[in-house]
């Protein structure tokens, strides 16, 4: 058939992670829609049901065309690098995060948050900060200058961007000594 504009289109979230998301939005002239979200219900898959909601009530009537579709949300990686280095008391150590998605791209404007939860240097922390347009994000810390040991750096990526670590968002750990 011949694409038809002006006509509200509903888009709902049936099942899966993030089922109740609920969307409309009106057809342009070749008919299309477009339709975008957030995945921050976590790890699976989502089934989407889409129909021309031609009475405008976001309820699916029993004349109104529909389809579905699905999308699999899959875990992102995180890795840091260095994971082990050691430098003199007093100096600047730089690590890198790098976040990648399930296809091993890089993946940017990603949360990145850094602590440091054992050693000389416990209870530093820092973030969040964005990964870049190469997934990348830096951080930059110096001891004490005074206490030798092995600082235990964590890092997690807020792939959903709550600011609250989910169990399912990748984590890494890197070790730092100071001597």
């Amino acid at each position: 058939g011949n694409p038809v504009g002006q006509t509200e289109v509903t888009f709902k979230i049936t099942s899966g992670p993030n089922i109740g998301k609920f969307y409309s939005n009106v057809s342009d002239w070749l008919g299309e829609a477009p339709f975008s979200y957030i995945g921050d219900g976590g790890l699976g898959t989502d089934t989407i049901v889409v129909w021309a909601d031609y009475n405008a009530n976001d309820i699916k009537d029993p004349n109104e065309p529909e389809a579905e579709a699905t999308k699999t949300w899959v875990p992102h990686t995180l890795s840091v690098s260095p994971t082990t280095a050691t430098n003199p008391l007093g100096t600047m150590h730089d690590i890198e995060a790098l976040v990648k998605d399930s296809n091993d791209q890089p993946v940017s404007g990603i949360p990145i948050y850094f602590s440091i939860t054992a050693g000389p240097n416990t209870g530093i922390s820092d973030g969040p900060n964005d990964t870049n347009f190469n997934g990348m994000s830096g951080f930059r810390y110096d001891s004490d200058g005074l206490n030798a040991g092995t600082d235990t750096l964590y890092f997690w990526a807020d792939v959903n961007r709550n600011g609250t670590k989910e169990s399912w968002e990748p984590e890494a750990e890197a070790t730092k000594t100071w001597n």
